[in-house]
């Protein structure tokens, strides 16, 4: 028996590797008194000392606020406080005059271009600035990485855009232990990868899923896309997103909202960035068979501009057929959280239609905020997150005038216990628990490192 003492940061770890006479094969020993304790510790978040470095690729990432890159903001905000020291992340940028570099809540974002040739070229002249645009973003990552690589422990990838993969080929070549993250069912999972990229394409969004040491998956149908492709289940970890709202324990203060609210009318709310995949004309064609004085309140950005145009229209038509019966009032991006807070709660219902997601947080926080849910079952997610009618209902239709009776239903004639919603919801969504999870399996995934380290300097 061999025994170890192993410094990550300031924390030492001692644990002992145990060589079969028979064999020659090494086996770490199971009694880790020490780790164990810090496993403990760990999950309580108690562990201070133990200071490791993240590099994060993701395609897109504050300030852009895009749905997972602002998750995975606030998620690493507050590992920093629970044993990640340095966080790193490499991103693009929508805005061609982003710096090249900021410092965000204390995590260095490092954007390597602007992708301004999304989609297919046709013209020969972009189809070339487009190639030369991809190469210089290649060679751009590809130096970042290597100034970095050094410096960190762990590299965690989120979804599985080119850069993402990218980065994980990058993390296997260099030996470092990779964490990949996928976000969307029927876009990210590696059933989906498998059957839409091509043969030499395919293999590239591919091998991250294989080399990675861990894969977290945000939802149960997510999950069984992996074991189905053939990842192995122990290498799977299923969690809900962590879900953070500000002043989510503040009185219902009404007024820094009152402005955009109808009193008069049931209140419905939608939340999100107005694109296709949201499937926004499906709620306002049922919004045509709504009964009574309705205000549908919708928030979020609308970077498409010709879908925008188009809900704009449909939304133009519904206020004219009904009189102005059902009033429409799209209130933007709202980036103050309290507002975003006070509209969930001052809303009667919160519907959502999207033809995939990850997991949907706006769900989530409208739970957490005890508003009740009419939802599309969206690739059968939703019926992990609404699993009672206590909470709201998911109606299996492709029918807006069914959808409608069902909302109508639950609108005017259920009651719902709004504290009770709330409470359900936190104990299910607690940011809290599911971040310590993080620091302990990253912990489990640098131990491991180290095992193999000296495993192999052994033999």
């Amino acid at each position: 028996m061999t025994q170890y003492e192993l410094y990550i940061g300031r924390a030492k770890v001692s644990y002992s590797i145990v060589y079969s006479g028979n064999s020659g094969n090494a086996y770490e020993n199971t009694s880790f008194s020490c780790v164990d304790k810090n496993r403990e510790d760990l999950k309580k978040g108690l562990i201070k000392n133990l200071k490791m470095n993240v590099l994060i690729g993701i395609l897109m990432y504050p300030p852009d606020f895009t749905g997972a890159g602002l998750r995975i903001h606030r998620l690493y905000s507050n590992l920093r406080k629970k044993g990640v020291n340095k966080v790193y992340v490499i991103t693009n940028s929508i805005n061609k005059t982003e710096k090249k570099t900021r410092t965000y809540d204390g995590i260095e974002i490092i954007y390597i271009g602007c992708n301004k040739y999304a989609g297919r070229q046709t013209h020969i002249g972009r189809k070339f600035l487009k190639t030369m645009f991809v190469l210089r973003i290649f060679f751009r990552t590809t130096i970042t990485f290597l100034k970095l690589q050094s410096e960190v422990d762990i590299i965690h990838t989120v979804d599985s855009s080119w850069l993402s993969s990218l980065i994980g080929w990058y993390a296997f070549l260099v030996k470092k232990p990779l964490v990949k993250e996928i976000v969307s069912l029927g876009m990210d999972d590696p059933l989906t990868l498998q059957k839409t990229k091509l043969p030499l394409l395919r293999y590239f969004f591919l091998f991250p899923f294989h080399y990675a040491r861990l894969v977290i998956v945000i939802s149960p149908p997510l999950k069984d896309a992996c074991t189905a492709y053939g990842l192995p289940a122990d290498k799977i970890w299923c969690r809900f997103n962590p879900i953070y709202l500000d002043s989510l324990h503040e009185e219902n203060d009404t007024n820094i909202v009152s402005r955009y609210l109808d009193f008069s009318a049931r209140r419905i709310l939608w939340v999100g960035v107005i694109i296709r995949r949201k499937n926004l004309e499906f709620l306002l064609n049922a919004a045509f068979y709504l009964k009574g004085k309705i205000q549908l309140l919708i928030v979020g950005p609308h970077p498409d501009e010709e879908y925008f145009r188009e809900i704009i229209s449909l939304s133009e038509t519904i206020t004219q057929e009904t009189n102005g019966r059902i009033k429409i009032s799209f209130l933007g991006r709202i980036d103050d959280r309290k507002e975003l807070v006070a509209l969930y709660k001052n809303s009667h219902l919160f519907w959502f239609a999207s033809h995939n997601e990850g997991l949907g947080n706006v769900v989530i926080e409208s739970l957490l905020c005890g508003t009740p849910i009419v939802t599309l079952p969206v690739n059968n997610i939703m019926n992990y997150v609404i699993q009672n009618t206590e909470d709201g209902e998911v109606v299996n239709t492709d029918d807006p005038r069914y959808f409608a009776d069902i909302v109508n239903i639950c609108l005017h004639n259920n009651i719902y216990h709004r504290d009770q919603i709330a409470e359900r919801a936190k104990k299910r969504f607690n940011h809290d628990q599911i971040e310590n999870e993080y620091v302990f399996k990253f912990y489990d995934i640098m131990r491991l490192k180290m095992t193999d380290k000296y495993t192999e300097k052994s033999l």
